[in-house]
């Protein structure tokens, strides 16, 4: 699918055709779940990620009640697919951790519960299958594109949301640059991914030389996702019944690692949202295509 807004098209058939892009897509990865139930899931949980970014974006062009409906729709099923997905990230990530620290980890314990999470989350997402409700919702989401009607009827209007967020963004990079806190960088992770987006989604708008925001912020992605794991995978550990001199040969280890990858995040924060929103925003002018 073409997830980007061709700038020459009536703005709400674009919005339209790519909300329903991706909520078809999720079908087509709900019939071959149990082929490959890690990459399905992924998938439909991107898209839905996607689907409420573009929703973010003509927020003001659509009543408030549907706005709400549909963000609950498309958050509710990336929900129904999260513990499956985070044990699997648990997983990936642990594995990483061995191949750079193998010789000096006595990890047997931890390595046994992390395979088993996997194991039995994704066990428990077939046995339960959950796929009849999250196929509804799609359903549901698709009726509601249909008969979708968008008053978000100018590029400078769209242009205003991607400078709203930006200010959101912005914010909690500040916030968690200062506190190197798990929560506010899990809270920048998930705004700056909705602002990746939007840049993408409004790429045909501006000239080749503003490519570097959404290179930046995949960049950013990338790091912010691995910085969330490894915080999560220290409070699974930190519950499970591994032995204490395990957790603790394990915690400083992964501290370290979350402390250079913060150090990275916050390094490529500080090029992006160093501007303030006038600056950013005359950016964007600067760079905009004639419509």
């Amino acid at each position: 699918m073409l997830f980007k807004i061709n700038h020459t098209a009536p703005i709400d058939l674009e919005i339209k055709r790519i909300l329903t892009d991706l909520i078809d897509e999720s079908l087509q990865y709900l019939i071959y779940s149990d082929q490959n139930t890690d990459e399905c899931i992924h998938e439909i949980r991107k898209n839905m990620k996607k689907a409420r970014a573009t929703l973010r974006l003509i927020r003001p062009g659509i009543p408030t009640e549907l706005y709400q409906r549909f963000n609950a729709l498309f958050r509710d099923i990336a929900r129904e697919f999260s513990e499956a997905r985070d044990s699997r990230a648990l997983l990936d990530t642990f594995n990483c951790l061995m191949i750079k620290h193998e010789d000096s980890l006595p990890v047997q314990h931890a390595s046994t519960l992390v395979e088993d999470n996997y194991k039995n989350k994704t066990s428990e997402l077939k046995k339960d299958k959950p796929y009849t409700t999250t196929k509804a919702q799609l359903d549901t989401s698709r009726h509601l594109t249909e008969a979708l009607k968008i008053t978000t009827g100018d590029h400078e209007k769209l242009l205003q949301g991607l400078v709203s967020h930006y200010k959101k963004v912005r914010k909690a990079f500040k916030k968690a640059s200062q506190t190197n806190d798990a929560h506010e960088f899990h809270e920048w992770r998930k705004k700056q991914k909705h602002l990746l987006s939007q840049f993408l989604l409004l790429e045909d708008f501006f000239s080749s030389e503003i490519n570097y925001y959404p290179e930046y912020l995949d960049e950013l992605a990338d790091l912010l996702g691995k910085e969330h794991d490894l915080a999560v995978l220290t409070i699974f550990l930190e519950k499970s019944p591994i032995p204490k001199s395990e957790f603790e040969n394990l915690k400083p280890i992964i501290n370290t690692e979350r402390e250079s990858i913060q150090e990275q995040c916050t390094g490529i924060g500080k090029k992006i949202f160093h501007k303030n929103l006038k600056d950013f925003e005359e950016e964007l002018n600067a760079h905009l295509h004639n419509h």
